[in-house]
């Protein structure tokens, strides 16, 4: 099935039970953590690979490579997207 590889690390990273470093629980809404971004992370390349540093896309979504850790480093999220 399409688009289960997307969702299971996301569905592991919440689970209290697995208890993996750096998850999101309940307890993060509670406090009042914003959610508005905190899932994944996608680089949208609707313009083509010269918009993508690694010049790797795969459906429209740049394929993230070492080149992109500085950037990765400024996000809110908890996942990356490919």
């Amino acid at each position: 099935p399409f688009g289960v590889d997307e969702i299971l690390i996301q569905s592991l990273q919440i689970t209290d039970e697995f208890e993996m470093p750096g998850r999101f629980t309940s307890e993060c809404l509670k406090r009042g953590k914003n959610t508005d971004f905190i899932s994944r992370m996608s680089h949208w390349t609707y313009g083509g690979e010269e918009f993508c540093r690694s010049r790797h896309v795969r459906r429209a979504i740049c394929v993230l490579g070492i080149e992109d850790l500085q950037l990765l480093s400024q996000y809110p999220t908890i996942m990356a997207n490919k």
